[in-house]
């Protein structure tokens, strides 16, 4: 699907996604399941999506829906370059970003908010208006869902520092466990029961996001953004970057900039 000229596209599915190969592209998406479920690929990973799940798919994300059930109907909002940098820049200059946060980005819809996602689709509720209430809903709740996160409230706290000490990022998940005060195995175990993603994955994708932060917000050399989130090695960081964005890190500075 290409955007063209328009801000925003919204289009209903069935069970025909089944037949859609995993796929990515240079916008954002917004979807949520109107009725049934099915399997989201996001990535290497998968989850299960269900009715009033609602999902942020961020440019040049790999994914696909398979497996829906046969009642399984679901909507999706694809926003250009210029409103994903729009909604960035007015409402996340401080970070924080939720289609930058760690997979799956994967929220519940209230009844009513599902209801009211559910007019975004006739021809009566797609209006700019609608469109931007419900996005501002949707950043919103998942900016309060960062607070009810599973994690332990040690192991947030230790991530939050780990983020900021790149001598701890390069030690990876022992980084984290000494900032933790906790073992690598107890580190490990928790990250993948409240993930289910090996730590180390977890950790990578978190610096990925925050080198890919840098690189929008600044003009710092490639190679210092790999060292500041504890990448000494410039092709591993390259081969790290390309895997969770899909683009070299100079081609997402460029593109962001657009």
């Amino acid at each position: 699907m290409e955007l063209g000229e328009r801000s925003f596209h919204i289009a209903r599915h069935g069970r025909s996604v089944e037949g859609s190969p995993a796929h990515t592209h240079d916008f954002a998406e917004v979807f949520w399941i109107d009725s049934g479920e099915a399997v989201h690929d996001l990535g290497h990973n998968r989850y299960r999506v269900q009715t009033g799940d609602v999902v942020l798919v961020a440019p040049n994300d790999t994914h696909r829906l398979r497996q829906p059930s046969h009642d399984f109907e679901m909507t999706n909002l694809a926003l250009s370059k210029h409103e994903y940098a729009h909604l960035r820049h007015r409402y996340f200059e401080a970070g924080g970003f939720p289609w930058e946060a760690v997979p799956p980005r994967q929220y519940r819809l209230s009844g009513t908010g599902l209801r009211r996602a559910q007019t975004l689709g006739s021809p009566s509720g797609l209006d700019r208006l609608a469109v931007d209430r419900f996005l501002i809903e949707v950043l919103a709740q998942t900016r309060a869902g960062r607070s009810e996160r599973r994690l332990p409230r040690w192991l947030g706290e230790a991530i939050d520092a780990w983020r900021i000490d790149s001598q701890a990022m390069g030690r990876g998940v022992s980084g984290l466990a000494e900032i933790a005060c906790r073992s690598r195995g107890h580190v490990n175990r928790v990250l993948g029961q409240v993930t289910g993603r090996p730590a180390i994955d977890v950790l990578n994708s978190i610096r990925m996001e925050d080198a890919a932060a840098k690189l929008t917000r600044s003009d710092t050399p490639i190679s210092m953004i790999a060292a500041d989130v504890g990448i000494l090695s410039l092709s591993h960081f390259y081969r790290l970057f390309k895997e969770h964005f899909g683009i070299p890190p100079a081609r997402y500075r460029r593109d962001s900039g657009d």
